[in-house]
C-alpha cells in the first residue's frame, strides 16, 4: 500500500506540473495572439499610409510649386508644406518598415504551430495522467475488500479458535460435539461467503431475470409489440432498471423504442412475468397487481365510452386483456390483476370479469356522499 501512495502522490504532483504548464503555455499562445494582432493592424496602417504616399512618386520636383504659397488660393502658408523629396523619402522609410514587419510573420507563425504542438502534448499526457490515477484508484479500492474480507475471516476463524480452546479440558465426548460444530461452523462460514461476494449475488440476480425473460419474450411478441419478432431476448437491465431487447447485433433500451402503446406493452409484461415469478417462487410479496388504464395509448385522453369509437385498435386491447385473463389462469387464480380503464368489451370472459362499471352517475364515489357533505 505503501507503494502505491506513494505513485498516487507522484501522478497528482505530475498532474499539477502539467496543468500549470498548460497554464503557461495558454497565457504564451494568447500573448503570442494578442502581438499578432497588433502587428496586424500596424502593417495594415502601413499598406494604408504607403498607397496614399506611393501616387505621389509620379511626381517629379519640377512639377512642384513654391512649398510656401498655397497652391489654391495663393497666399502664403505659415509653414512650408514638404516638398517631393521629402514625400518619396518619407515613402522609401514606410516601406522600409513595412518590409521588417512582414518579414517577422513566418517567425511568428512558426512559433505558434510549436506552441500549439507543446498544448497538444501536454493536454495528452494530463489524459494519460488521468487514466493512471483512475486505474490506481481501483485497484487500492479492489485491495481494501480483499483486505477487510480476509480481515473478516481472520475474525470469525479467531472467534472459533477461540472456543475450541476454552473447551480443551473438557471431557472427550463433548471436544468431539465441539469439533462437529465447529466444522458446521467453518461451512456456515463458506455460504455466508458465497453470499456476500458481489460477484455471484449479481450472477444470480441475472440468472433469476433470465427466466422471468423468458415470459417477458413470448409475451411481448404475443402483444405484437415493436422489435418483439427480431429480438433474441426481452428482458429488465440491473443497470437501466428498465425494460431492454437484445437482439443479435445490439442492445435497445426502452427508451429507444417510440409509442405509448409499446412502453405500456412493454411495462405490462415486464410486470406480470415478475408477479408469475415470485408467486411461483412462493416469495413475501402481494399476490396481487394493480393497472390503471392500460389501453390508454389507443384512446384519446376524455373517453365516455369507448364503445362508440371507430378507429381504436380493438384487436390489440383485447391481446392485452387476454394475456391477463391468461397470466391468471397459468398462476392457478393465485395472482389478483385489478384494471381501472373504460373499455368495456363485449367478450363473455371479460364481462364475468367486471366487478363494477361506473357508468351513467355510478362512480367510485357515491354521488350521495358529496351531496351528504
Amino acid at each position: 500500500m505503501f507503494g502505491e501512495d506513494g505513485m498516487q502522490e507522484r501522478l497528482a504532483a505530475e498532474r499539477q506540473a502539467l496543468r500549470e504548464q498548460l497554464h503557461d503555455l495558454n497565457e504564451a499562445g494568447a500573448l503570442l495572439d494578442s502581438w499578432q494582432q497588433e502587428s496586424q493592424a500596424f502593417t495594415g496602417e502601413l499598406h494604408t499610409q504607403l498607397g496614399r504616399l506611393t501616387s505621389l512618386q509620379l511626381l517629379s520636383p519640377e512639377d512642384a510649386g513654391a512649398p510656401e504659397v498655397c497652391p489654391l488660393c495663393n497666399q502664403a502658408l505659415e509653414e512650408p508644406d514638404p516638398d517631393i523629396e521629402q514625400l518619396n523619402d518619407l515613402t522609401r522609410r514606410l516601406q522600409s518598415e513595412l518590409t521588417d514587419a512582414e518579414a517577422l510573420q513566418p517567425s511568428r507563425t512558426r512559433h505558434r504551430q510549436e506552441l500549439n504542438e507543446q498544448i497538444a502534448d501536454v493536454r495528452r499526457r494530463l489524459q494519460a495522467n488521468a487514466s493512471a490515477l483512475q486505474a490506481l484508484q481501483a485497484s487500492n479500492r479492489r485491495l481494501q475488500e480483499i483486505n477487510d474480507q480476509h480481515a473478516r475471516q481472520a475474525h470469525v476463524q479467531g472467534r472459533i479458535l477461540q472456543e475450541l480452546q476454552r473447551t480443551t479440558s473438557q471431557s472427550a465426548d463433548e471436544s468431539g460435539s465441539l469439533r462437529r460444530q465447529a466444522a458446521r461452523m467453518q461451512e456456515r462460514i463458506a455460504e455466508l461467503q458465497e453470499l456476500v461476494d458481489a460477484d455471484d449475488v449479481r450472477a444470480e440476480t441475472e440468472s433469476r431475470l433470465s427466466r422471468i425473460a423468458l415470459d417477458m419474450t413470448d409475451w411481448a411478441r404475443e402483444l405484437d409489440l415493436e422489435h418483439a419478432d427480431e429480438a433474441e431476448e426481452v428482458r429488465i437491465s440491473l443497470s437501466l432498471l428498465n425494460v431492454v431487447l437484445r437482439t443479435e447485433t445490439s442492445r435497445i433500451p426502452l427508451t429507444r423504442i417510440g409509442s405509448a402503446k409499446n412502453w405500456i406493452g412493454y411495462h405490462l409484461v415486464a410486470h406480470l412475468a415478475l408477479h408469475t415469478y415470485l408467486l411461483k417462487h412462493q416469495r413475501p410479496v402481494p399476490h396481487f397487481v394493480m393497472f390503471d388504464q392500460p389501453t390508454q395509448a389507443f384512446f384519446p385522453e376524455e373517453v365516455h365510452d369507448v364503445g362508440a369509437l371507430t378507429d381504436a385498435d380493438w384487436e390489440a386491447v383485447r391481446s392485452y386483456f387476454s394475456l391477463m385473463r391468461d397470466v391468471v389462469n397459468r398462476n392457478g387464480q393465485g395472482l389478483q390483476i385489478i384494471v381501472c380503464d373504460h373499455v368495456n368489451l363485449r367478450d363473455d370472459w371479460f364481462r364475468d370479469a367486471v366487478i363494477e362499471n361506473w357508468r351513467q352517475g355510478k362512480a367510485l364515489i357515491p354521488t350521495d356522499w358529496i351531496t351528504e357533505a
